[in-house]
């Protein structure tokens, strides 16, 4: 996958940066949210007995034991502090996802009915416009986005408040053609938003996805797997039930989907804590047909919440601190972060719950509150920032926003100092390993 996805999620009327542990759409796993109906499922191939080469390049075996936490090196500090586009200011600008060139981030700037789109790079000099959209009421801005070399896609939730996350307009920028449009909406019934989660747009070379809210004939909820096709414009639903983490994997979409058996299951928070059973489908993205899931892919067991993939490596996150692993060499799934009541120092390092994974070659860079990368080479990982930070990555490129000081907070006019880092991970070096082999 090539393209960026938004690891930000600024919560609709506070100048704030939160960091969302919910699921993408239509149900939020573990914590109460709707549940959808069942589907069809595709046969998991049984697994061979071959054996499973280690992921680094550097010859350090991932999976054997929890990672280990080493000091930013100076060469990382160096850049972080070289890479900034802009510090300590006034947050007028909300930002979003890099473009893969290196050339800015997606910015939103608020006037009393719109909100302006653009690509901006240092000190804020605008390099591509991508267009307004309607701001009733001097409400809403962006909360998901996501970049590639072809196009900008960005969800704009038009309200504030506890339902947020259901009045949104998916909007697509084709930097081609420079054309802004809007090719989805909350899906209504009976004139009203359905419930549901964020929705988080993904791009590759050819389509557009997303999770939203479906049908509900269970009385509990329901969620689909969305497409839509740059070519001709034609949006479809490539599944329709319990979805909660999907990612692009060559010709392939994987996504997590409601296990076979299990379409009477009903949320019950006192016998089901842990949520739906889920599995692992495939679907092949030109045809729509069902495929066949991978060999060893637990990210449906799991209660994956996001999944990203670079062809390679597919990875996703969990609600209960761990984040895994899976390649077609392994054919079985590795743990790169223990959750944390396995991991003791995650309590000394006062680590929250990792969210956003995402990767960016070898490095994999997620968010808890501040952002951390985790070097596949050396299985080590260090800390980018102390302050409250969000992080994207597209390509190469890693843009980091956190807060710019302890009290950046203006109280009186509700509004926070923020820093803007831009940074070609690239260039960097490995982080320095614990002496494994």
């Amino acid at each position: 996958m090539r393209a960026a996805t938004s690891g930000k999620s600024r919560l609709l009327g506070l100048l704030a940066i939160t960091v969302l542990a919910v699921g993408i759409s239509g149900c939020s796993r573990r914590h109460g949210g709707p549940r959808p109906v069942a589907a069809a499922t595709t046969p998991v191939v049984a697994p061979t007995s071959r054996p499973a080469p280690p992921l680094s390049d550097g010859g350090v075996s991932l999976g054997a034991q929890a990672p280990c936490y080493t000091s930013l090196p100076a060469s990382w500090r160096a850049a972080l502090h070289g890479s900034a586009l802009w510090v300590d200011q006034w947050d007028h600008l909300s930002s979003g996802a890099p473009t893969p060139e290196g050339s800015g981030v997606l910015v939103e700037q608020d006037t009393a009915n719109s909100a302006t789109f653009s690509i901006a790079g240092r000190d804020h000099r605008v390099t591509e416009v991508l267009g307004q959209v309607p701001r009733p009421n001097g409400q809403g801005q962006y909360s998901y986005d996501a970049a590639d070399a072809d196009h900008v896609a960005f969800v704009f939730n038009r309200s504030q408040g506890d339902d947020a996350s259901y009045q949104w307009d998916l909007y697509l920028y084709d930097r081609q053609d420079h054309r802004l449009s809007a090719v989805a909406h909350n899906p209504t019934a009976g004139g009203k938003p359905l419930p549901g989660g964020w929705v988080q747009p993904v791009l590759t070379h050819d389509y557009l996805y997303w999770i939203q809210a479906g049908p509900d004939d269970k009385g509990w909820g329901g969620s689909q797997l969305m497409q839509y096709r740059f070519a001709d414009g034609r949006t479809r639903v490539l599944y329709r039930g319990l979805t909660e983490a999907f990612t692009p994997y060559g010709s392939e979409i994987l996504f997590t989907a409601l296990a076979p058996g299990a379409a009477n299951y009903s949320p019950s928070s006192a016998t089901d804590p842990a949520g739906a059973p889920e599995v692992v489908q495939a679907v092949d993205q030109a045809s729509g047909q069902p495929a066949t899931p991978p060999v060893g892919l637990t990210a449906g067991p799991d209660g994956a919440n996001t999944m990203v993939s670079d062809g390679d490596l597919v990875v996703w996150n969990t609600w209960d601190g761990a984040v895994h692993a899976w390649r077609a060499g392994w054919q079985k799934t590795i743990t790169l972060i223990p959750s944390f009541s396995n991991w003791p120092e995650a309590a000394k390092l006062g680590l929250g719950a990792p969210a956003m994974p995402r990767l960016s070659g070898h490095f994999l860079v997620w968010n808890p509150s501040s952002d951390y990368v985790l070097d596949l080479r050396t299985d080590s990982f260090a800390q980018l920032t102390s302050q409250t930070s969000t992080e994207d990555v597209s390509g190469n490129w890693l843009s980091l926003e956190s807060y710019a000081d302890a009290h950046a907070y203006d109280q009186a006019q509700r509004r926070i100092r923020f820093d803007e880092t831009l940074m070609n991970l690239s260039a960097l070096p490995d982080l320095p390993g614990c002496g494994r082999t």
